[in-house]
């Protein structure tokens, strides 16, 4: 059974989200939606939900195998010069999901 990795980007206009097949390492698909600032969780469901329409795709939701996340919004807000500018950024989390509950990553660190 092939294990596939959905990426998901959440910009200042866009969220992106792609399904890679990692063994022939290409993109299977890519979709687009509108960034919702204040509730980002929507662009996400809705890229997700899209990435799923297609009863043609040869991936399935129990064909994944790791969901990664990022965002570009702070990294815009900065160059942008919109906003508050931070002094620093005081930590950092990130989680990579995987079917294997064994090889989840919650990675958190607190900065000084």
């Amino acid at each position: 059974m092939k294990s596939y990795k959905i990426g998901i980007d959440t910009g200042g206009t866009y969220t992106d989200a792609v399904v890679f097949d990692p063994l022939d390492k290409k993109v299977l698909k890519s979709v687009k939606a509108l960034t919702s600032h204040g509730r980002l969780e929507l662009g996400i469901v809705y890229a997700l939900k899209e990435l799923f329409q297609d009863k043609k795709a040869v991936y399935r939701v129990s064909d994944i195998g790791l969901v990664s996340l990022s965002t570009t919004l702070a990294t815009n807000s900065l160059v942008e010069k919109k906003g508050r500018t931070p002094v620093w950024f005081s930590s950092v989390s990130v989680m990579i999901w995987s079917k294997d509950p064994t090889s989840r990553i919650w990675y958190h660190r607190k900065g000084s």
